[in-house]
């Protein structure tokens, strides 16, 4: 049941007026590394004397190879979402449950009174799935149901967003749920 929805938690986030995408630096600097590092083993096999030996055919696959991992990561990595008032980073987070939880996971996403007090306990997979992306600060968070109807999650609730001490506690929520599960 782990099918993914037509829903991305960092798209859910990003219709939030506070969050943006922003060019991850680092993973753009560590993609260019290995990129450079693939086009020069893909050079060296030009400086062996041996071009038809072994190790300049080991170099040749693993440079042409770096290079488009390299290239791969880039598009994949290179933007990430964050919310301004903080500078923290989002990341995205999944928990399932069982279909019998979905109406108070509804009341309390409603009533942003979801925290680490609740008594909903996360399984591993099931036919309903929070998604949830918070910020690396806890400062902001951004909650959706889906429910599993065959072959995809679908929403079944609005997407909520917590600031401040709610964000906090969902955090400590996702957290208790993922110390659950373990």
């Amino acid at each position: 049941m782990s099918t993914k929805s037509s829903v991305n938690v960092a798209e859910l986030a990003l219709t939030h007026p506070d969050i943006s995408k922003r060019t991850n630096l680092s993973a753009l600097a560590l993609s260019a590394a290995i990129m450079l590092l693939g086009i020069l083993l893909f050079l060296g096999v030009f400086i062996l004397p041996d071009s038809s030996s072994a190790g300049a055919m080991l170099l040749l696959v693993v440079g042409v190879g770096l290079f488009f991992f390299g290239l791969i990561r880039l598009f994949q990595k290179f933007k990430q979402a964050v919310y301004l008032p903080t500078g923290g980073v989002l990341k995205e987070h999944q928990l399932y449950f069982d279909l019998k939880e979905l109406s108070q996971l509804k009341d309390l996403a409603a009533d942003s009174k979801l925290c680490a007090e609740v008594s909903v306990k996360s399984t591993h997979s099931g036919n309903v799935r929070m998604d949830v992306a918070l910020s690396s600060d806890g400062k902001f968070a951004a909650v959706q149901l889906l429910q599993f109807v065959p072959y995809v999650y679908k929403p079944v609730s609005n997407a909520y967003y917590y600031v401040g001490h709610e964000a906090t506690a969902v955090s400590a929520f996702v957290q208790q749920c993922k110390k659950h599960l373990s």
